[in-house]
């Protein structure tokens, strides 16, 4: 608290230094400047161990029940509770220099894992472990949190700032466990996609009830695996997104189908009026196509037979009268 004190240096009408206001003052500063670098050097140290955590090769693991996991939880937060620890060996229990140190590594760890999330989303099996290892690292971050409140003797505003600087970090491990687990969906289908990507598999390729059918069991399958590798939170974050893609899938599907269909109508409508389309020479004569020529010399053979029969038929009748 005397650090944050400014101390008037001249005492008394003749203005006589005060030597240990003065003193006092330059404490003061040296207190402010050492925090400033001790603050800079705590930040350093912490982006130079995260970037050597998140650029490693992390190990997966398999637990007896199934579910996947890799060393990423282990890694981040066995450093971040060794430096936590060095702080409070350090400093003293109530020093506010405690709480801004804990809060830069907690923001640090933040922006890290904001852009390094998705460099573990690879294929279905990466996206279950790291959904898995996300959540645990949120339940980590509020235990570890909680101890440092209860073993440390901070006031009601260091509190509440720390408390705020963990939940943003665990929102976010949150925000990522989801949505890897939403992540799914994609190497879901690419190799339903990748079957019948090509034209002459969408030719062949079900549709109406026995593509739906074919989905159904396809889609089973994955929730079987899903159910295995992946916690069961996160298993229906997961079905949600495979519902969406399945319908999304299903309705490219028909519109294909559709489209298809309605260039070959297109067609067929041209071909039939190019074949009743009357043509014309060089000269403006009206051609008349070969298909109807035949009948159209019957239709005037007709019309020339007829007035002739009709003159004898009166004939005939003049002369019997």
């Amino acid at each position: 608290a005397h650090f944050e004190e400014r101390y008037e240096l001249f005492a008394g009408e003749e203005r006589i230094v005060n030597i240990q206001n003065l003193a006092w003052d330059n404490l003061c500063q040296i207190h402010r400047l050492a925090q400033e670098e001790f603050l800079i050097r705590t930040r350093s140290l912490t982006d130079e161990w995260l970037d050597k955590v998140y650029g490693s090769e992390t190990f997966k693991n398999q637990s007896a029940e199934g579910k996947l996991t890799t060393s990423l939880c282990a890694d981040v937060f066995s450093f971040c509770s060794v430096q936590i620890r060095t702080l409070r060996e350090r400093l003293s229990k109530k020093s506010d220099t405690l709480i801004l140190a804990i809060c830069i590594i907690l923001s640090q760890m933040r922006s890290k894992q904001v852009h390094a999330r998705n460099f573990f989303l690879q294929d279905l099996e990466t996206c279950c472990a790291a959904s898995n290892d996300f959540a645990r690292m949120g339940e980590k971050c509020n235990d570890m949190i909680s101890d440092v409140i209860s073993q440390c003797e901070f006031t009601e505003d260091m509190i509440d700032m720390l408390k705020t600087s963990s939940n943003e970090l665990m929102g976010v491990y949150i925000v990522d466990a989801i949505y890897s687990a939403r992540s799914v969906h994609t190497y879901v289908f690419d190799p339903i996609e990748e079957e019948i990507g090509s034209e002459e598999a969408q030719e062949e390729a079900m549709v109406g009830t026995d593509l739906a059918i074919w989905l159904v069991r396809t889609l089973e399958n994955f929730y079987e695996d899903l159910e295995h590798y992946m916690d069961h939170t996160m298993v229906a974050k997961s079905m949600m997104s495979l519902m969406s893609a399945t319908v999304i899938f299903y309705a490219k599907r028909l519109l294909h189908r559709a489209k298809k269909h309605r260039s070959n109508t297109a067609s067929s409508r041209a071909a039939r009026s190019a074949a009743k389309r009357p043509s014309f020479s060089l000269d403006g004569v009206q051609r008349i196509p070969a298909a109807d020529q035949g009948h159209v010399k019957n239709r005037r053979r007709r019309s020339a037979v007829a007035p002739c029969d009709r003159y004898d038929e009166q004939w005939q009748l003049i002369s019997e009268c």
